[in-house]
Order: structure tokens, then sequence, then C-alpha cells
């Protein structure tokens, strides 16, 4: 029972095909019900809503501006023993690598980072390359 065309409402109030055969179409279609459902409001009327922040009216008091807040103490950072250019000694020993005790320049001061010894470049008398080395493992000499 296949249906081909739309549906119309008729004058008399059934629905009417607009298909070919128009007499087999309205008899199917008169069994349809109109379901369309009118729509109630059971909740009741809205709310207004409370505005955000409650107004003041009165000015009984005075405003005062905030209070700055306190500057939080900062921990001294430490200085460089050791200045650029400086002939040092440089302790043996090392984590990956094992190296003698030697004579190296520093190059470069490491920035502080906060935590552990200050750092420096150095680079050895012998060695053809730069190391960073902590300032625990320098010493005058």
């Amino acid at each position: 029972m296949a249906f081909r065309g739309k549906l119309a409402r008729a004058p008399d109030g059934r629905f009417a095909g607009c298909g070919t055969n128009d007499a087999k179409d309205s008899a199917e279609v008169s069994i349809l019900k109109d379901i369309a459902i009118t729509p109630t409001r059971k909740a009741g009327p809205r709310r207004r809503s409370e505005p955000a922040s409650p107004t003041i009216e009165s000015t009984d008091f005075e405003l005062t501006p905030p209070t700055p807040r306190a500057q939080r103490a900062v921990a001294a950072q430490p200085t460089h023993r050791y200045h650029v250019g400086e002939k040092l000694r440089l302790a043996g020993g090392g984590r990956a690598f094992a190296r003698g005790e030697t004579i190296c320049k520093v190059v470069g001061l490491l920035p502080y980072e906060g935590r552990g010894t200050l750092q420096y470049r150095v680079r050895g008398d012998t060695e053809q390359y730069e190391r960073v080395v902590a300032e625990i493992e320098l010493s005058r000499g």
C-alpha cells in the first residue's frame, strides 16, 4: 500500500491525495487523524531576574582607595666569585667523564637559575672545547 503524491486537505475536511488515483488515495488517507497538538502553558509566567549587584542608594560612608600590597621579600641573588678572564684551577673528577685537575680560563658567567650553585663557562689550557662547571669545582691557584 504505497502512497504517491502529496497530501492536501479537501474542503470537506478530509485529506485528498494529489496523485493519479484520487479515489484510492482519499480512501487510504481518510483513516489518518489530525495529530497536531496545541501548545499549553503549564509552567506559568516567567519571573523577572534580580539585578546582579544591589544598588546602594544612601551614601553614608566614604570610599577609600585600596591599600597597596606589601612588597614580597626577594632573596638577594648570589654574586659570582670569579670574573671573566681569570685563570683558575679546575678540580679533578667529573660526573660523566673522568677528568684530571687542570688549569682553565673563565670564558663566561652563567646567570643564576634560582637554585644550586653559580655556574661558569670555562676553557682548559689543553682542551679544544668549553665546558660548564659549578663554582665549587673552581679554586684560585
